[in-house]
């Protein structure tokens, strides 16, 4: 028999769990737009608006960065940037206490100035965690360092690949796939991708990648329904999406080419593939593939093809049979994503760079004047939300344990969960 004292705490962890939103969903967000990059949660009990002022905690950092955060228990880490003179930038990670905001540790690395876009900062990746240590890469024009910490803030090891050749300097985020840290190097010249041991740092294999101009899309793991062994996703332009495998980095598959630029990561589903290219600041084509196709000649083919109300750099997002695109100028549509008919059109307003993402059968994003919008992720527009922060922000939303954390360009948001 259990005695009374063990019943009485069974039930009030049991009643704990009833009565806090979210809590028996509680989940990590350990890399950019969460696992496998899907940017669903399983979390609930999570708002659709906030007062600002009634934030967990609002954390400050040093400098700018344009990262999204990753979330382990009661870590959230995000990077930010310094410009500290003589063509010197810093380069910092930062681990946050998810109770009280409060920095914990940082970690800084010392790299010089590159070229970069006018929405762009010297922290864009997104780093990554497996709930042992959180990696971070980050680029000048002479060095691309991928580097590992330990949960302390300790520096395990860096790996440097060498060279990094582009207009807008480096963006996308390392990914973790078993034993492996994968980073994607797609760069104007010399491109590449690399599967690092995440222990320690030594090379697993390394690849040479056909360059046309960066890409800065962050490869996804594609795990075949039927069984089959699994794939890493990448993108670029001039090889459009590409199968690989993910313990030799041998070519499983390519896909048609993109005629522009791959800036948004490709989102990968058990039945879809979709990924897309642009330029000027708008999507141009979004190529949709169904990854249990037969490929001929070691090509497979595009299922669909969609040329209108496509997004440059928001990502695509796929949630109960419906594809989501956001666009940049603030206009969301609707699809089936098997057909690729239009369900709906309507206008969200505002201007974006960051993607969204599903909590609870709803669809929220922040535009860069830092206004965050909550829409139904449902086959009838409806605004659920709106909630304005003091900041613009080019930084993708994450969700953890029911808190929405916010990051805008210098300043890191704990939004709570409903209470």
């Amino acid at each position: 028999m259990i005695n009374n004292s063990l019943y009485l705490a069974l039930m009030l962890t049991i009643s704990i769990s009833w009565l806090t939103p979210g809590l028996s969903q509680a989940e990590n967000w350990p890399r950019f737009r969460g696992p496998n990059g899907t940017g669903l949660s399983t979390e609930k009990g999570v708002a659709t608006q906030w007062d600002p002022q009634a934030a967990k905690w609002v954390c400050t950092l040093p400098g700018e960065g344009h990262s999204s955060p990753v979330i382990w228990d009661n870590r959230v880490f995000v990077t930010s940037a310094e410009v500290l003179g003589n063509e010197k930038i810093k380069r910092s990670l930062h681990a946050i206490k998810t109770d009280t905001g409060e920095i914990a540790w940082t970690a800084s690395t010392i790299l010089g100035v590159n070229g970069k876009h006018a929405k762009s900062s010297f922290a864009n990746a997104s780093p990554t965690t497996d709930g042992e240590r959180v990696y971070i890469a980050w680029a000048d024009t002479e060095r691309f360092l991928v580097e590992a910490f330990d949960f302390g803030g300790k520096k395990l090891w860096s790996y440097d690949l060498g060279p990094f050749a582009s207009q807008h300097g480096q963006g996308a985020s390392p990914i973790l796939f078993e034993n492996l840290l994968i980073m994607a190097n797609d760069q104007d010249s010399d491109s590449s991708i690399v599967a690092l041991h995440r222990k320690t740092g030594e090379v697993a294999w390394r690849k040479a990648r056909e360059s046309r101009e960066t890409s800065y899309a962050t490869p996804a793991i594609h795990e075949p329904a039927n069984g089959a062994p699994a794939q890493l996703i990448c993108v670029n332009g001039v090889s459009g999406v590409t199968a690989l495998d993910p313990y030799t980095g041998d070519v499983l598959w390519t896909s048609e080419a993109f005629r522009q630029r791959t800036v948004a990561s490709p989102l990968v589903t058990a039945g879809r593939i979709v990924a897309g290219a642009g330029q000027g600041g708008k999507g141009t084509m979004y190529h949709i593939i169904d990854p249990l196709a037969k490929p001929t000649d070691g090509q497979l083919p595009v299922a669909l093809k969609l040329e209108r109300l496509l997004p440059y750099v928001p990502c695509a997002i796929i949630h109960k049979d419906l594809l989501f695109l956001w666009g940049d100028g603030g206009v969301v549509s609707c699809f089936n994503p098997k057909t690729g008919e239009p369900i709906w059109t309507e206008r969200a307003g505002g201007k974006f760079t960051a993607s969204p993402i599903v909590i609870d059968d709803r669809l929220y994003n922040i535009d860069e004047n830092g206004k965050i919008i909550c829409l139904a992720a449902d086959s009838t527009f409806k605004v659920l939300g709106n909630t304005s922060l003091s900041e613009g922000s080019y930084s993708s939303l994450a969700v953890s344990n029911g808190v929405v954390y916010a990051k805008t360009f210098t300043k890191l948001y704990a939004l709570p969960p409903t209470r």
